[in-house]
């Protein structure tokens, strides 16, 4: 996994940008508690009752996690899950880590995106860091679901640090299913 550098780790460094760093009254963030050598944050994603674009067409889904950071504004696309074949309700192996050094505050929004992938041969993982201004241009092979997103504080407020999260069209209207955060 790549990883983008925001400069040099300090074990209490709180992650704010270099020239805010100097004037703390200009942006109020709240860290998150890190140990060295340890994630800074973990989580797992299941999907339940994903509504298929066509009629009796088993799934194979992939959900594509972007990070937004909360002074840029900037979407980022952080990594993606494997393809779970076959079914509406996918349990992903792959789980979602950021390691102690990748800066993330309780107000990152973490957006979901779910796909559909029709021809695995021309669909390719992402696990790298790619800036994004947009959502990503539909990719020969794949079909967009829906989009859940959330704040890192909502997870690790949430009871028993999980939420489900409605999966939404991109006008934001239609319910297309469900993807659990864990």
């Amino acid at each position: 996994m790549e990883i983008k550098e925001e400069g040099a780790s300090e074990e209490g460094q709180h992650f704010l940008p270099t020239a805010q760093a100097s004037d703390p009254g200009d942006c109020q963030f709240t860290s998150i508690q890190k140990i060295p050598n340890e994630p800074q944050l973990e989580f797992i994603l299941a999907c339940k009752d994903l509504v298929a674009p066509v009629r009796d067409r088993k799934l194979n889904t992939l959900v594509q996690i972007s990070v937004i950071h909360p002074v840029e504004q900037s979407l980022t696309r952080y990594s993606s899950t494997e393809i779970v074949e076959g079914t509406r309700d996918p349990l992903f192996l792959t789980g979602v880590t950021f390691p102690s050094e990748y800066p993330i505050y309780e107000e990152t929004k973490i957006k979901l995106t779910v796909y559909d992938v029709k021809d695995k041969s021309h669909d390719t993982v992402r696990t790298s860091v790619l800036p994004e201004h947009k959502d990503p241009p539909p990719e020969v092979g794949r079909s967009f679901l829906g989009y859940a997103s959330f704040k890192v504080g909502e997870l690790l407020k949430s009871k028993e640090q999980l939420l489900a999260l409605s999966l939404r069209t991109s006008d934001g209207g239609k319910v297309v299913g469900t993807i659990e955060v864990g």
